[in-house]
Parts: structure tokens; sequence; C-alpha cells
């Protein structure tokens, strides 16, 4: 559905209109799939998680801190909210959960889906209660109230994972097998998901999420590695030769090239254009040419729509214009967007680059700035990367506030950076009495700056 998208750097054209939806900002936005034009839906989140229908329809997941106040908002492709609600689960059974894990919407923005993990204290079960599962969860937008239904029994839920949709079936993960809904009545709620087609994995790598071109031409599917402190995550695609009949002709298929991790992929609803999250932001491409080399050789080079967003989500309509419903920032000035052959580097902006966005670790200690606390740096520009950590100065009775520690290093692109903050030589021998201490972690880059507060343990 790319048609109507004049500028959009030499993707193929059809009969209708595509967009990409992600999160940038912890508010969500819909861009052309060039990043020509770009819309804010909504304000005030944070939101955490979103996807695009193959009609426009948007919905986004916004978290109060616990997965039980975890609430959905639906935009209609105009951009006016149309739906909204809570994430549904079962009261009583599930005593720690989090979710959602995947999301997705029909096309006509009805039902929602999406992925949660639980465990619950079963004492029957001593001297090994807690119980663990995983699965899928179904809700009726417009029926918020009333629907409380999960697509399988919680406690048989083992396995059942990371749903999609394609059309209105069911798309999902067990073991090292894609899982497929049959076609015909009851679809999405049925429980009758059958086996579809077991990609082939290199060892050590874990299937997640599987995505599916609404028009049967080519799945993409995420697998990742995690162990011995070693992580990786990466994205196959392939195309479907005899559409849901076969799985994927792998042969003909590669890996998406991608800067570090690449998770979160989604395929337009023609099959033509691929979009994934990798370190450098969100990028959309040409899907691939299945040459059958695995160098991923796209028909048209990926763009960079957000060097800071996160959970792209290609489907129909455009870009609404004008107000639009929760959005403080539609009609904003589009941010230009970088291109390249897929290392992710952007072009230069016109427009004032984003503030840095700074993470912190669950675990800040002012005895741990002696040996060093690391802490991630989301940048939208190239650049000297300069963080402090500072506190008032009547904690150190000095004549004011007081850098104890402080880290540097230099993006070399739009992207996440790692920097190591050190206690500096005056305060590493009063750090015992900062303990409780409310400090401030400052991010300089360029022009633009962040500032986080944090009690130290």
């Amino acid at each position: 559905m790319l048609g109507g998208l004049a500028a959009l750097a030499g993707l193929p054209a059809t009969a209708d209109a595509a967009s990409v939806s992600y999160i940038d900002g912890g508010e969500v936005w819909v861009s052309t799939l060039d990043g020509s034009s770009k819309a804010q839906l909504s304000s005030g989140g944070p939101f955490k998680e979103v996807a695009r229908s193959d009609a426009g329809h948007t919905v986004g997941i916004r978290r109060d801190g616990r997965s039980e106040l975890s609430t959905f908002t639906v935009w209609d492709p105009s951009g006016a909210v149309s739906h909204s609600g809570p994430l549904l689960y079962e009261v009583g059974l599930w005593t720690a959960r989090a979710y959602p894990l995947s999301l997705d919407i029909t096309a006509d923005g009805g039902s929602i889906t999406y992925g949660y993990s639980n465990s619950y204290y079963d004492a029957s079960r001593f001297p090994a209660p807690y119980v663990f599962g995983s699965g899928a969860m179904l809700v009726a937008s417009t029926n918020v109230a009333s629907f409380q239904q999960t697509v399988f029994a919680p406690q048989k839920q083992e396995g059942r994972r990371w749903p999609t949709f394609v059309g209105r079936r069911l798309v999902t993960q067990s073991g090292g097998s894609v899982l497929l809904q049959r076609a015909g009545d009851g679809v999405p709620y049925a429980n009758d998901h059958d086996p579809w087609f077991s990609p082939t994995m290199p060892a050590g790598y874990d299937l997640h999420r599987t995505d599916v071109a609404a028009n049967a031409s080519s799945a993409a599917w995420e697998r990742t590695y995690d162990s011995g402190g070693v992580s990786d995550a990466k994205i196959d695609v392939a195309p479907l030769r005899s559409g849901f009949a076969a799985g994927p002709d792998e042969a003909a298929g590669c890996t998406i090239p991608a800067q570090g991790k690449a998770s979160d992929v989604s395929i337009s609803p023609d099959g033509t254009a691929i979009a994934w999250k990798d370190d450098g932001g969100v990028k959309v491409a040409g899907i691939p040419n299945f040459s059958g080399v695995n160098d991923c050789a796209f028909t048209s080079p990926p763009v960079v729509i957000s060097p800071t967003a996160s959970y792209p989500s290609i489907g129909g309509g455009d870009v609404p214009s004008g107000p639009v419903g929760g959005g403080s920032g539609a009609g904003a000035p589009p941010s230009p967007s970088g291109s390249g052959s897929g290392s992710g580097g952007p072009t230069p902006q016109s427009t004032p680059p984003a503030s840095p966005k700074l993470l912190l670790p669950a675990k800040f200690t002012a005895r741990g700035l002696r040996g060093g606390v690391t802490v991630s740096v989301a940048v939208s520009q190239p650049g000297p990367v300069d963080v402090q950590v500072l506190v008032p100065s009547s904690k150190l009775r000095a004549a004011k506030t007081t850098v104890i520690a402080r880290g540097k290093t230099t993006a070399k692109t739009a992207g996440t950076v790692r920097v190591k903050l050190r206690a500096t030589r005056k305060a590493r021998a009063k750090l015992r009495r900062l303990k409780g201490v409310t400090a401030s972690v400052k991010v300089v880059v360029g022009t633009t700056t962040t500032t986080k507060r944090v009690k130290l343990g």
C-alpha cells in the first residue's frame, strides 16, 4: 500500500497509501515511509508500544509503572481517538505479569492482541509452588467494559507467544515453530492454531515474533541470543512462494543487515516495504529482492525515520493532516529523515537536534561510583557525550553544586552509547556520606542537554 507517496525514495508504488507508526519521546507518531511528513497522535505519555493496522488504525499502549495499570488508545485513520480502555487480565490468577510482549490490531480497529508473561503461586505444587506461563490476550476495543477473554487458558499458555495478525488470523509462536490460526468463523477469537513452519535457527538462538505481509507474499521473524553474558537479536525475512499453503522459501531469504541488535520487524500490507528498529533508530527499506544471496539487497535503501524511535509498525492509510486526537504535536514541522545503505547514519538535520535520552541502571549507588556505574544515552547526532553526576553543595560542605562523578565518550552516529561514570578524585573519600542523597545526572550533547534526578543508594 504505497501509492500516493510521490517522494518515496524509489519504493515501488501501488494503488494505496502506506505509513509507519512508532514511539518517539514516549509519544505515538505516524510518518510517511520516507519520513518527509509526520504527525504526533498522542500527548501525555509515556506510551511504550504501538501498532498500525492494514487500514490505518493505530493502537498505543500506555503504562503507569505496573502492568495492571496499562491502558490502550485506538486512533482511527484520521487521527481521532476512537476507543480506549484497560489491558484486561484474569483477576486473582496472575500475581506477577508483564505485557505487552507483542502488539497488533485488526484492519477495522476492532480487535487488539498482545502477548504476556506471568507467574502465580500454587501451594499444591510445593516444593515448587510458582507457576510460570506466557501467551496471548485478545481485547475487543469496542466493548471493553464486558470483554475479558484469553486466547488460551492461562495455565495452558506455555510457549504460545508473540501474537500478530495477518488479516484477522493470529500468528503465534510455540517453541521453535510458528503457528497460524485456521481461517473461518470465529477468528480471531477461535482457539484453533496449527503449526505452520519452523524456521532454521542458528545454535543458541530463540524464535520470537513473526510478521506476515497481509497479501501473504513474505514473512519475517525475529530471533535472539542470550548466553554467557553475550546477547544478540536479528531479523530474517523470506518470500512465501505458496502463500499460507507452505512456509517461507528460506533459501531465497536473508538476514536484515542492522546496526547492532535488530527487532520489531514490520512488513507493509502489500509486501513491498519492511521496517525495523536497531541501534540507529527506526528504519524503512524496500523489501529485499530475495536473490538467494544473504546480503539482503533492498529494493530501495534504508531510510532513518527517527534515530531515537522504537516499535515501528507499517500499516495502511496516509499521515493524518490537521489537528489529531490527543496529539499536541500534530502539524509540527517534520524532521528530515536520514538514508543510507543500512548503516543507519542519518543525513544532517535542518531542524534542531532532539535532546538526548538518559537511561539509568536499576541500581545506582554512591559507593558504586568508585568503581564506575554505566549509563546508556540515546543521541540524535554524532559528537562528544558528557555525563555528570551533581549533588547540592550542602551535602559536601562545598561552595557550589559539586560534580561527584563524570564520564565521557564520543557518538560516531545517532543511536545509543554507553558511558561509564566514575567518582572524581575529590569525591571518592566522601561517597559514604552521600547514601540517600538525591543527585542530578546531567547529559550534554552539543547544544542539547537532559537532566534526571536519582536517589543514590
